[in-house]
């Protein structure tokens, strides 16, 4: 558990320099209203009597799941509690733990909830599982759909062979489904569309494979003009080419309207979300979301130009990609660290202070430039 109010204590704490012995995070469900007053054993109160809306906190995700997030600093000799309150009604002081989850929906009652579970699909071939048999690959993990847990890959490339696998709970072996490996034979290699569903009360487990339909080929048309630098393209689920790229200038070229260019072209379903990154000797681009037909120029530096369109250099501290840096960001970051993956996260936006890995350094920047404080003071 680990946000329990105050970030904005948290802020306070960070750009004073002062040491927390830890922040930890309390969650409390998207559905719960009223308030929450949040304070601890040793007399440190985070919010004044009634207080804070719960609709008002920051939201994070905690093990696939959206949370209005509290973040609290405190010694565990501190005894961190908390009080919901309806405006009429409030609950007895609630002692937490680091990572407790609560759901409130008014009066002196509430609920302390159980954290939900990863189920990630762990198995091979390589060619659809990528990792194989490793449970911690977060791309494998399945997303809750209609009550089923469910894992779908599109158009990939099979050879005949047995499509086996195990589900994974919380990314471990400790717990997984079935006993026995799930096992499905496919007869003939080709391009394949494969969906993998788990519901979690019955342990029922279906694996569909059905061909895929023709991918549609589209373009993406780079100006010749570009600077030097390299080009990295994927989607949602596939890698086109490998980390750092290619050279933008080894493309090939194709014409647009009788102008020469550069051209990357890549196999699509719609919701696959294309995209590209450039890279040179000064830093790479954030994610470029792309669609057939789109003209780009790289500029260099982390620059580019889109449809005519230019795009600056990375916010530093816009580590949830919305153009503004807040405490969300904070969170954001916080989530990150604490290997809570979250999404959308922009590594080099997070990495303020440019020393190529993201901690509690680049926290406290963050918190400094949302408090207009210089990184120096």
């Amino acid at each position: 558990m680990k946000n329990f109010y105050s970030i904005l204590l948290l802020l306070v704490l960070s750009a004073a320099g002062f040491a927390a012995s830890a922040v930890n995070l309390a969650y409390i469900t998207t559905n719960s209203t009223g308030n929450v007053w949040a304070y601890d054993g040793g007399g440190n109160y985070f919010d004044a009597w009634p207080g804070k809306p719960i609709s008002e906190l920051p939201k994070a995700t905690y093990m696939g799941k959206l949370y209005y997030v509290m973040a609290y600093t405190h010694n565990n000799a501190d005894s961190p509690k908390l009080i919901f309150n309806d405006g009429t009604n409030q609950t007895e002081e609630i002692s937490v733990v680091a990572n407790d989850i609560f759901e409130y929906t008014g009066g002196t009652t509430y609920t302390k909830l159980e954290p939900p579970h990863y189920y990630t699909v762990a198995g091979s071939p390589a060619e659809l599982f990528v990792n194989e048999w490793a449970p911690t690959y977060s791309r494998n993990d399945m997303v809750l759909i209609d009550g089923l847990y469910t894992w779908t890959k599109q158009s990939v490339q099979l050879p005949a062979c047995n499509i086996e696998f195990r589900i994974c709970q919380d990314h471990a072996w400790t717990v997984a489904y079935p006993e026995n490996n799930y096992v499905y034979y496919l007869a003939e290699a080709g391009t394949y569309d494969v969906t993998i569903t788990f519901n979690s009360s019955t342990k029922a487990i279906e694996c569909i494979v059905t061909p895929a339909p023709p991918a549609p080929y589209a373009k993406v048309y780079i100006d010749k003009t570009s600077a030097e630098g390299n080009i990295y393209a994927f989607d949602s689920q596939d890698y086109y080419i490998a980390w750092p790229g290619v050279a933008i200038s080894s493309l090939e070229t194709a014409q647009v309207n009788g102008t020469d260019y550069y051209v990357w072209g890549f196999n699509h379903e719609g919701a696959n979300g294309p995209n590209v990154i450039f890279s040179d000797n000064d830093g790479q681009t954030a994610d470029i979301a792309v669609a057939d037909g789109d003209i780009l120029k790289y500029l260099g530096s982390k620059k580019y130009i889109l449809n005519g369109v230019e795009y600056p250099l990375v916010v530093p501290g816009d580590a949830n990609g919305d153009s503004r840096v807040d405490v969300n960001d904070v969170t954001t970051v916080i989530n990150y660290i604490l290997g809570k993956n979250p999404n959308p996260f922009d590594v080099v936006a997070a990495n303020v202070n440019g020393d190529d890995k993201v901690d509690v350094m680049d926290v406290t920047l963050i918190i400094n430039i949302i408090l207009g404080t210089p990184s120096g003071e």
